[in-house]
């Protein structure tokens, strides 16, 4: 069931959209995080909160307290972690960006490091035994 489609989840925002700046391996990430209020649909008066977290390097959109969002994503200890937010009052959709450039980054270095070892190999190779 984890790794399920789950069904998109439809509410308004109740709480101010707060963006975090996590730690990780290879630079830092961005957590935006918010409430969620979803009616139930069988007591048309009665609403619940649920948590939302979007993790990425950055994202594109916008979503502010009041709007009205479908989240797309999968539940994770009681978190629905989202991987699109649509906007429903705006039409914005909020994504993630990817971390392309980090990875081409990180891919050049050991590159670069591979051809050093390589120059380094021939250039001892090479060299006469000093006896």
């Amino acid at each position: 069931m984890r790794n399920e489609p789950q069904p998109p989840v439809e509410g308004i925002v109740r709480e101010p959209v707060r963006e975090r700046v996590e730690p990780v391996s290879l630079g830092s990430r961005r957590v935006l995080s918010f409430r969620l209020e979803v009616g139930d649909a069988n007591e048309p008066n009665r609403s619940f909160l649920i948590a939302v977290e979007m993790y990425a390097v950055g994202f594109t959109g916008f979503v502010a307290n009041g709007e009205r969002v479908q989240v797309d994503g999968k539940w994770k200890d009681g978190t629905l972690r989202a991987e699109t937010i649509k906007n429903k009052t705006t039409g914005a959709e909020i994504r993630k960006k990817r971390a392309v450039l980090q990875w081409i980054a990180v891919g050049l270095t050991i590159l670069f490091f591979i051809a050093f070892l390589g120059v380094v190999a021939v250039l001892l190779l090479a060299s006469e035994p000093p006896f």
